[in-house]
């Protein structure tokens, strides 16, 4: 990912980003963050820090104190459905992505809500299966496919999106380390911003310009990559393992 330093417009902009459960507890509190052209964005942290909370909040599916603007417009009910046409979320789960009988029409699923025609809906499928190596497991039930196939197969359901921004939710996980490394060179090749939560220091490290270090919902540090993953002693303090 070539990040070149220059200060390029805002992709992902949040100021005082902040959500409670019912009961008044903070699951993300006062998160800021400046995600720019060129840059992409590692959500790192414990468990139970606020990762996935948090990429929920930026496509809007939280009712959440602060500000995100997404492309420099500002995110609110209005404009929600126009900037989501520029993101697409991953789940960590895969079966909560995949519902549909048969795998391409689960990457059909999201251009058919997007209104377009028959023949950009089926371009933007074979494009997405191509690209993930599923071409040949079109016509499978999604809870055939292996773990590793699941991943991919979530992510090719983002792809057909053709998204400016791909969020993902602890891509790599249960993944053996051939599958992890096969998904991780996948992403390297994109050309969309990622902001991707993770306990995979090494993904972060290959894929990501900059860190975010949540704890308890908080912000413990925010910056360029090398800085926040070369820092051994604070990812030992919030138990997480220095990349290789």
């Amino acid at each position: 990912m070539g990040y070149s330093g220059v200060m390029n417009s805002s992709v992902i902009k949040a100021s005082g980003l902040t959500f409670r459960y019912s009961d008044g507890t903070p699951a993300i509190e006062d998160i800021s963050m400046d995600v720019r052209e060129g840059e992409s964005l590692a959500v790192i942290g414990p468990n139970g820090a606020g990762k996935s909370t948090l990429l929920l909040a930026l496509m809007g599916l939280l009712p959440c104190g602060g500000d995100i603007s997404v492309f420099g417009q500002t995110l609110n009910q209005k404009s929600a459905k126009s900037i989501r046409r520029r993101m697409a979320l991953v789940f960590q789960d895969p079966d909560d992505q995949l519902f549909m009988p048969v795998l391409e029409e689960d990457v059909a699923f999201g251009p058919i809500n997007l209104g377009l025609d028959a023949d950009e809906v089926s371009r933007r499928v074979e494009k997405a299966l191509s690209q993930m190596n599923l071409t040949d497991k079109r016509q499978r039930p999604p809870h055939h496919l292996s773990v590793g196939e699941k991943r991919r197969a979530a992510l090719a359901t983002a792809l057909s999106m053709e998204a400016d921004v791909l969020l993902l939710d602890e891509p790599t996980s249960s993944l053996d380390p051939a599958s992890r490394h096969e998904l991780t060179e996948y992403l390297a090749s994109f050309s969309a911003t990622l902001i991707i939560t993770t306990h995979d220091l090494n993904l972060a490290k290959r894929l990501c310009t900059k860190c975010l270090l949540l704890s308890e919902g908080r912000q413990a540090a925010y910056g360029p990559s090398e800085q926040i993953l070369d820092d051994i002693e604070l990812l030992r303090q919030h138990r997480l393992a220095a990349p290789k």
